[in-house]
């Protein structure tokens, strides 16, 4: 089992999203804005971490960002972006995103996300 964030501001998405880690047998820890995801990812040590490109108080990307500069989280970090438009290539590369995921694939493409990053996933 893995633990994984979810921060978002849809609460749609963010519950979809938990029920379907949760059935893949996760644990979810929810944070609703950007602030909330950067100290749960210290807190809670997640071996993946999504977050909504529109997160309020930090951006998904700036949040993505801030993780990256942050010496005591992994570099090899999963962080995957989710959102409605995709944010360009220089965009996600600058905030650091391991990838970005449109909101309407989120549970349809899970189980071969996580698979396919499962292996990259950190020890803190």
């Amino acid at each position: 089992m893995s633990t994984v964030l979810v921060a978002g501001i849809d609460e749609f998405s963010v519950q979809t999203l938990t029920w379907a880690l949760e059935a893949e047998g996760h644990k979810a820890v929810i944070a609703s804005n950007g602030s909330e995801a950067y100290a749960l990812v210290l807190s809670e040590r997640p071996q993946f971490v999504f977050l909504e490109d529109a997160l309020a108080v930090f951006s998904g990307l700036d949040t993505s960002a801030m993780l990256r500069a942050d010496p005591d989280v992994p570099a090899g970090l999963p962080i995957l972006v989710f959102g409605t438009v995709e944010p360009s290539r220089k965009a996600l590369d600058q905030g650091g995103a391991t990838a970005f995921i449109a909101k309407n694939r989120l549970t349809l493409d899970l189980p071969e996300l996580l698979g396919n990053l499962g292996g990259n996933a950190p020890m803190w």
